[in-house]
């Protein structure tokens, strides 16, 4: 990989960053939120400020390529999806990365090349027009650096959202995510003519995905939250306005809120996605309050709960969060039930910040 990152990871033991970025005293062992993200984190108090994608100065233009398809993953977790790549063999040379003891896993026609370092990957993905997703693994980043190498990703959407509700992957993971793809950043922010996101076990949608792909003219693309520029601006944002010993303090412009009712059963992360916003867990203390759902209901009766959805409201209940850590935009409601999302606004190429920040 050529990536490089930086993350906390707060767990029950006692790191002391206080004393590291700023002189005041802070109580010792207690878990705080940061909000920090680049991809979604499992839980709140979990961080992650990104990484860099490297970009290469010596990448082939797609003319000069061939109609190669490299297959995304490192070992043979697809190895049931012969009947898609049987549906595409005619349009591309399939290629794959795989570990040589799953070689028996493949279709004979797949060229093989074994486990590679970072530099002999970008050097055969420089060859190829097309990174193929299966459907695993899930968010990584090699179709970023995929696409800053100048392919185009195909990415496979899931006939059902998965979830640990339905995945065994994420059944250990404190999330109530929905994924709806295999990468869902690629999806909702970067987008055609570098990300095709398509159901691949329909032949014939996954046949023209391919062709567009192949007849796809771009330069290679790194979003600029994914430069060392992006990161960087990101990083030095949290670290001026992030209060480390104030676990209350809000390190986003609050005068970005916006407040939207979803429809029935659904999430703010679609709710907000829908108004071209992004939902801001952060923010669910400033309207998580009664005076704040009256608005939107005429609450004949309130209750506060612990429960995914509030605060929220039903034809004859408003809902309050009891519990805090329970605040989230990913969870979806009952149908009987309207979630009330706190949403904001977001610099293209910069999810993390507010366009206002």
């Amino acid at each position: 990989m050529s990536t490089a990152g930086i993350g906390f990871i707060w767990n029950s033991s006692t790191i002391q960053l206080c004393s590291i970025f700023q002189s005041a005293q802070c109580s010792v062992g207690k878990r705080q939120s940061l909000g920090w993200t680049q991809f979604e984190t499992h839980s709140p108090d979990n961080s992650f400020l990104g990484f860099v994608v490297k970009r290469h100065k010596d990448v082939k233009p797609r003319v000069e390529r061939k109609n190669i398809a490299l297959l995304y993953g490192k070992n043979a977790y697809w190895n049931d999806f012969t009947k898609v790549l049987d549906s595409i063999k005619d349009l591309v040379e399939i290629h794959a990365t795989v570990n040589p003891d799953d070689q028996h896993l493949l279709p004979s026609y797949v060229v093989n090349h074994g486990v590679l370092d970072s530099d002999q990957f970008n050097l055969l993905s420089r060859e190829a027009k097309i990174f193929l997703g299966l459907g695993f693994p899930y968010e990584g980043p090699a179709p970023l650096e995929a696409v800053a190498n100048g392919l185009v990703f195909i990415n496979p959407k899931f006939s059902a959202p998965k979830s640990r509700l339905n995945e065994t992957f994420f059944a250990k993971k404190p999330t109530l995510r929905q994924l709806k793809s295999q990468n869902s950043y690629m999806e909702d922010f970067i987008g055609e003519p570098y990300v095709f996101t398509v159901d691949i076990s329909d032949g014939p949608a996954l046949r023209a995905a391919v062709k567009q792909a192949l007849q796809a003219e771009f330069q290679p693309y790194v979003p600029w939250e994914f430069t060392a520029e992006g990161m960087l601006e990101r990083v030095a944002y949290y670290f001026l306005h992030q209060d480390f010993c104030e676990p209350d303090h809000l390190p986003l412009n609050i005068s970005q809120l916006r407040i939207y009712v979803g429809e029935s059963g659904a999430s703010c992360s679609d709710t907000c996605s829908k108004h071209g916003l992004f939902c801001e867990s952060s923010f669910f203390s400033l309207i998580n309050l009664r005076s704040v759902v009256a608005r939107f209901s005429l609450c004949p009766e309130f209750a506060t709960v612990a429960d995914l959805h509030p605060p929220s409201f039903s034809q004859n209940v408003c809902f309050l969060q009891e519990n805090q850590h329970l605040l989230n935009c990913a969870s979806e409601s009952s149908r009987d039930i309207q979630r009330i999302c706190p949403c904001r606004s977001f610099k293209p190429g910069q999810i993390a910040l507010c366009k206002a920040c």
